[in-house]
């Protein structure tokens, strides 16, 4: 059984700068961590009604991201509008559920 230990912090940061009563841009910053799921790492099994096995991959990383976030806020007693724009980067990211080939036998 793989042995995994990690620790992170995960920041959050936001900012509002309003320019009139009514309008206002907001900007956002946030880390992201995620331990790899146990069956991932640990837990194998072949299934043969359908033909296919999962391994397990005790060499899984965490996977980090950094997200932001900028946009545009109007807020007045008759109306909120909102638009926003995101754009996030992931390090070591984890697809539990691919399919990432097959074991053709000929």
């Amino acid at each position: 059984m793989a042995k995994l230990t990690k620790t992170s912090v995960s920041p959050k940061l936001g900012m509002v700068y309003r320019f009139t009563d009514e309008w206002s841009l907001f900007a956002g910053y946030s880390h992201g961590f995620r331990s790899p799921p146990y069956n991932d790492v640990n837990l194998g099994f072949t299934n043969f009604a359908f033909g296919y096995t999962a391994i397990p991959n005790p060499d899984l990383k965490p996977e980090t991201s950094d997200g932001m976030e900028l946009g545009l806020r109007f807020l007045s007693p008759a109306a909120y509008v909102s638009l926003s724009g995101y754009y996030n980067e992931y390090k070591d990211f984890i697809e539990s559920q691919s399919l990432v080939g097959t074991n053709a036998q000929g």
